[in-house]
């Protein structure tokens, strides 16, 4: 999450509006910057778990991206989780995702991983 932090602050920096106020900072993006941004998420996503099946964060953590029976998941399985981050995402902080985590149970599968059909699991 703090590198697509500082994505975001950069792109506000050059495409969107910045503002900073003794120790507080303003960042917004609107329009095509904001979309801009958008699909650059969706590339990091895509790009680093369809390479690794891991994020920065996940390789931190000893996760990595499965499919439901351990095995590598596909660039389709990955390009359906990835793209359905925007539906998990709903309605602010991955609201939809956690109530899909409560209601899976043990398996813990968000939207985008239910229509994949992959986990995050222990490395």
């Amino acid at each position: 999450m703090a590198i697509l932090a500082v994505l975001f602050a950069v792109l506000s920096r050059f495409l969107g509006e910045s503002t900073s106020s003794g120790a507080s900072f303003e960042f917004r993006l609107e329009g095509a910057a904001f979309v801009l941004y958008l699909v650059l998420v969706l590339l990091y996503y895509f790009g680093l778990e369809a390479a690794t099946a891991r994020t920065p964060g996940k390789l931190a953590l000893g996760l990595r991206v499965a499919t439901v029976d351990g095995g590598r998941p596909g660039a389709r399985a990955i390009g359906l989780r990835t793209v359905l981050r925007l539906v998990d995402g709903l309605p602010f902080l991955y609201l939809v995702g956690f109530v899909a985590m409560l209601a899976t149970g043990s398996r813990r599968q968000r939207v985008g991983d239910l229509a994949a059909d992959t986990l995050v699991t222990r490395s």
